[in-house]
């Protein structure tokens, strides 16, 4: 179906809009808590079986731009400033922020606690693990280790995302743990896959770090983000 210019109610709300207007009956009533100023839902939907599902008490701020071909899921509490974009068939988990103008291209997965900084842009794809932080400008092409910073066009791995490990209550000692396994995994002696091995078998009862390696042996689409040694030294 098309959809040209509507006219929209002002007690309608858009839930009753895409269900009773537009036909679109998949659209469910969430939290009733979240915040909706002038973003824009696009669905791009010839057969009607488009779904997009936002979690409770997000937030997206004007411009936001949400586009749906199949499937779109976002998490709770989940914050996205002025302008932002989430292409087609994402996943978005909880407690996510998209700062102004930050995008993610089609069929990318960002997991909990994710930050992206302004103007941040994610290729295709691409997934980021739990975490982490893309830093503001910075084009992320490939995939990006729970725990891990970013930096730069092209985006290169910056070391841990430690700030926002200590706001959200790590341990000295977890922390001390990610640094050792971060610092083993990306060294420059031997291939990295005895060095994955080396990590795993170092770490085997360490949940955080295993979290990692089982992030980069799930592999993906796209190739992981790897530290720049030629750029900076590794600040984990």
């Amino acid at each position: 179906s098309t959809y040209g210019p509507t006219e929209v109610r002002d007690e309608l709300s858009m839930n009753d809009f895409l269900r009773e207007t537009l036909g679109l009956t998949g659209t469910k009533f969430g939290c009733g808590a979240a915040q909706c100023l002038s973003c824009a839902v696009i669905v791009d939907d010839p057969d009607g079986t488009s779904r997009i599902t936002i979690g409770s008490y997000c937030i997206l701020l004007p411009g936001t731009r949400i586009s749906a071909a199949t499937s779109i899921e976002v998490g709770d509490n989940c914050m996205f400033m002025a302008d932002s974009h989430v292409a087609h068939d994402c996943i978005v988990g909880s407690n996510c922020v998209f700062a102004n103008n930050a995008m993610v291209g089609g069929h990318v997965v960002v997991e909990d606690f994710v930050w992206l900084g302004g103007g941040a842009a994610v290729h295709q794809f691409s997934r980021i693990g739990r975490h982490a932080f893309v830093g503001g400008m910075a084009g992320l092409e490939g995939d990006l280790i729970p725990y891990g910073s970013v930096m730069g066009n092209r985006a290169y791995l910056a070391g841990l995302n430690l700030v926002g490990l200590k706001r959200r209550g790590f341990s000295r000692d977890q922390i001390h743990e990610l640094r050792n396994a971060y610092r083993l995994l990306f060294a420059q002696e031997g291939t990295f896959q005895e060095r994955l091995s080396d990590v795993a078998e170092l770490f085997a009862t360490n949940a955080e770090v295993m979290e990692i390696v089982n992030f980069v042996r799930n592999g993906g689409n796209r190739p992981l983000c790897m530290p720049n040694r030629e750029s900076r030294p590794d600040p984990a």
